[in-house]
This record gives structure tokens, C-alpha cells and sequence, in this order.
């Protein structure tokens, strides 16, 4: 009633301070919480001198600027955290950082290993060999160059149409897991294998989709390209995603899933 007595501003603090105890107790109602105005009226608050609230707000403003340059900071020092990995990632996937074991064997043996497992699923498309002028930069001497393709099958993702069909996608949660970017973004966070979808397809959604296992790893092939997900579970993949089928190894796995994110 009189703001020479109490600065609004210092009532908005003090009264944000302490709603638990204050505030909070009065609530009624499960659905549609209310606080009765009259219940409002009967707090007892604190009011120091008018000069003593103005040192709070002061205080409280520049309290506020430093937790926002500190955030500012923080934002800043995790780009550049994020930046120095990835540096370090694309380095050890160069080879630049690693001193090879001669027990490891050679990279060679690996890919003729890796080229008759693949051959004995299917016969695929001869692919051109690797020109000197298209490799990017030096590897260590017992490593190899080689196309994907040579190693592994690639496989673009199918959608059912329509899309929300009730013959093809469950209202319910059925274990025919349907895989989009959205469930890249909130169950594969950290760099973890995908663990659960929002949506789901009836086994008839099955026939007109790519099935995926926890030994493929899809890719993000519209929108937003390039982004890489390991999966934990069995799942369905649509025309926007494609798979890396079938590596069996667990280590060659994180080695290509991080190849790709750098």
C-alpha cells in the first residue's frame, strides 16, 4: 500500500526465497492447486528498513550478473572440453596417437577376415579400389585403408505407409521398437546405445520396415545428417535413418560408431 515502506521488488525476493514455508503449506487441491487470496493476506512477512531492502536488491541484481557470466563461462569451458575430445578422437583414429603393438597383427589379415565373413551371408557389388590421390592422410604402416562398403552391409531404413496407420503403428507398447532421430536424442544420450522408443509398430509394420539389432549402427541420412547412434536393443528403422549391418565385434563396433563422430 505504501512502496516508501516495502519496494515491491524486495516482497517479490523474499516472498520467492521462502514459498516452501510460506506459500507452499497453504496450497489446496491435487489437479487444480489454489492458494485462497484470503489465506494470502494473513503471511507474516519480514520488513526491514526501506534502506536495508535496497542493499538486498542491489545485492540480489549483482548476484544475478555473476551466476550469469559463471553459466556463460561454463557453457564456453564445456565447447572448448568437447572440442579438445574430439581433436584427441580424430588424432587417435589417424593412428597419430597410438604406438603400435607388433603382436596386434596386421590390419591386412583383419580385412580379409572381415571381407569372407561378409562374403559368405551374400554377394554384393564389386567395389573400385582406393586411389592414392583420395586418401586423406598417413596411418601407421600395419593399418589399411578400406571402403565401408567392403566390410559391411549398408542398409537405408523403410517407413510403413501411411504414417500413424492403426494397421501398422501400435497405440500401445509392443516389442517392435519404431527408431527416429527424436528417440536418438532422448535414449542414446552420453554416446550409450539406444535403449527405448516412443512409438512402436504392429508385427504387420514389421513387413514394411528395416529391421535392426544391438550389432548395427544407424545414421541419421536426412535432416539431421550424420548423427550416430549405438543400439541396445531390436528395433525398426525408417526411410529417414540408414544401419551398418552385422559387426559382430564389440571393439570394431565403437570404432566405427566413433569413426563417424569425428
Amino acid at each position: 500500500k505504501d512502496e516508501t515502506q516495502l519496494h515491491p521488488k524486495y516482497l517479490h525476493l523474499y516472498l520467492q526465497q521462502f514459498k516452501d514455508s510460506l506459500l507452499v503449506p497453504l496450497m489446496k487441491g491435487a489437479a487444480n492447486v489454489s492458494l485462497p487470496m484470503n489465506k494470502l493476506a494473513d503471511i507474516e512477512i519480514e520488513v526491514p528498513s526501506y534502506e536495508r531492502q535496497i542493499e538486498i536488491i542491489v545485492l540480489e541484481e549483482e548476484a544475478s550478473e555473476l551466476k550469469n557470466e559463471l553459466e556463460e563461462r561454463l557453457i564456453e569451458q564445456e565447447g572448448d572440453v568437447l572440442k579438445l575430445r574430439q581433436a584427441i578422437l580424430r588424432e587417435a583414429m589417424q593412428g597419430k596417437l597410438v604406438k603400435q603393438n607388433p603382436k596386434d597383427g596386421s590390419a591386412h589379415e583383419l580385412l580379409k577376415k572381415l571381407k569372407y565373413e561378409k562374403e559368405k551371408i551374400k554377394n554384393d557389388k564389386i567395389l573400385s579400389p582406393i586411389k592414392n590421390e583420395e586418401i586423406p592422410y598417413y596411418i601407421p604402416e600395419n593399418w589399411v585403408w578400406c571402403k565401408l562398403g567392403e566390410l559391411f552391409f549398408i542398409e537405408r531404413g523403410s517407413s510403413p505407409r501411411p504414417k500413424g496407420d492403426p494397421r501398422y503403428f501400435s497405440k500401445e507398447r509392443t516389442k517392435y521398437h519404431w527408431i527416429s532421430i527424436s528417440d536418438m536424442t532422448a535414449f542414446a544420450k552420453d554416446e550409450k546405445p539406444l535403449s527405448d522408443t516412443f512409438e512402436f509398430l504392429t508385427e504387420l509394420g514389421t513387413e514394411h520396415s528395416r529391421y535392426v539389432t544391438p550389432k548395427d549402427i544407424i545414421m541419421v541420412v536426412s535432416g539431421s545428417a550424420g548423427r550416430t547412434s549405438m543400439l541396445g536393443i531390436d528395433g525398426f528403422i525408417y526411410d529417414g535413418l540408414l544401419a551398418v549391418k552385422n559387426i559382430e565385434n564389440d571393439g570394431m563396433r565403437k570404432f566405427i560408431f566413433y569413426l563417424f563422430k569425428v
